[in-house]
């Protein structure tokens, strides 16, 4: 059986984490099978402790600007974050992967 991957967003060598995603990044696909990756939830920062917030978009455009990388994220004052989540697709019933695990004994 063939598998493929199909990337939806662009991704950055120094820029994988979810805080620079929305949506769906990438989904692989095998038979009728399929897993797909998603970018989900709120983001909003702060570059210093009394700082401008920034959500969203306007989020990652500022830090974008300022040269940060998944390396440098972690050093800002975030106020929300996003997370991937895994939608596992066998048949056209889909599943999230939180379910899955939570049906493992």
């Amino acid at each position: 059986m063939k598998t493929s991957i199909s990337f939806y967003k662009k991704v950055h060598k120094d820029r994988r984490g979810s805080f620079w995603f929305d949506g769906q990044v990438a989904e692989v696909f095998s038979g009728d099978r399929s897993i797909s990756v998603e970018a989900t939830g709120q983001k909003s920062l702060s570059f210093s402790p009394a700082g401008n917030i920034y959500s969203g978009a306007g989020a990652v455009r500022s830090a974008v600007k300022r040269g940060l990388t998944d390396r440098h994220i972690s050093k800002t004052e975030m106020r929300d974050q996003n997370w991937f989540n895994l939608v596992l697709a066998d048949g056209g019933k889909f599943t999230s992967l939180e379910r899955v695990l939570d049906d493992l004994p």
